[in-house]
Parts: C-alpha cells; sequence; structure tokens
C-alpha cells in the first residue's frame, strides 16, 4: 500500500448502535493507519445494521473461505484466549503434521479445523483449554496403542510414530465425544 498507493478490495463496515465497527478487511483497514496519500478506498457500509445482520453478511462474505467457528458462533466457549493458545502450543508440538490445505490428508491436521474441534471439545465436555489438551495427550496415547492392531498404511504410521501423535490417524476430525477424562 505504501508503494503503490493503493487499497485491492472492499473494505465493510456496518453502522451497529450508531458506531461503524469493520466486519470484514480490518486488516487492510489498519494498514492504512497513518497514511495520507492514498488512492480512493472502495467502503461498503451497512447501516441500521444488527449484530444478527453483520454476521449473516459476513457468512454471506466469507462463504469460500474457512472461517474457525470460534470468530462467528453465539454461545460461550471456554476463554477465548487459552483456546487460542492452546491450539498455538499444539501447532507447535505437532508443526511437522500442520498443514495449511482446507482437507488435510491423514495424519495432518489444519489449524483452522482444530480450532473448531478445540471449541467444540470445550463446549460439550464443558472442560478449560488445559484440561483439554490433557485429554487429548490422554487420548493420543490410547490411539497410538490401537494403531498396533488397527488397519493403517505404513505411510500414515510413520508420519505418526515420527510425530509421536496419532489423534489424526484415522480422521481429518476430533470427535469430542473422544476427549474423555
Amino acid at each position: 500500500m505504501i508503494e503503490s498507493k493503493r487499497v485491492d478490495g472492499m473494505i465493510y463496515l456496518a453502522c451497529v448502535d450508531k458506531e461503524l465497527v469493520c466486519y470484514e478487511s480490518n486488516h487492510r483497514r489498519e494498514a492504512l493507519e497513518g497514511l495520507t496519500d492514498v488512492q480512493s478506498i472502495l467502503v461498503d457500509i451497512l447501516w441500521d445494521a444488527t449484530d444478527e445482520m453483520v454476521k449473516t453478511e459476513f457468512l454471506r462474505l466469507n462463504k469460500a473461505v474457512s472461517v474457525p467457528e470460534l470468530y462467528i458462533t453465539d454461545e460461550p466457549v471456554a476463554d477465548m484466549d487459552s483456546i487460542l493458545s492452546a491450539r498455538k502450543v499444539f501447532c507447535e508440538k505437532y508443526k511437522s503434521l500442520k498443514v495449511t490445505t482446507g482437507r488435510p490428508q491423514r495424519p495432518n491436521f489444519n489449524s483452522d479445523n482444530l480450532l473448531d474441534d478445540f471449541v467444540a471439545i470445550t463446549k460439550e465436555q464443558k472442560i478449560s483449554a488445559e484440561e483439554m489438551l490433557r485429554r487429548l495427550d490422554n487420548l493420543n496415547v490410547r490411539l497410538s496403542q490401537k494403531a498396533v492392531e488397527a488397519k493403517l498404511s505404513s505411510k500414515v504410521i510413520d508420519k505418526c510414530t515420527s510425530a509421536s501423535m496419532w489423534l489424526f490417524a484415522w480422521s481429518a476430525r476430533i470427535n469430542p465425544k473422544d476427549v474423555v477424562a
């Protein structure tokens, strides 16, 4: 933006309770801070909006983009910061299996899908992020023992063994019902 003096795409704002909020393209809006010589910017404003209208419009705009449930759910979850921190710890611990594709092949995982799984687990099990990580470690041990008898490809077994992580050996998602004490 500094060099081109242009902002690509549209910035989406909504007027909710007489206050303008940016609900899409906020990273571009923030990048404009301090810049004075930028070309015209396209802005779409949703006037007299409700939170529900903003959510609906956000989902419409992001239909093709995977957005973690944590950012769009109405239901309270375990502390958002602790869930995000748990994801960061998990992704760092098992970084060799983390991929960016929306449909990872076993035993790889996607961090956005993982975040959705973490939200679902903490909601369904009604547990903290710390307890969830402890239970996931226990589940990982149980699954590693199950792997001895399971019919997994040698490629999946090698990757799981190398990373010491079996949570995604059979499925790309974690079932919250499996995350028991």
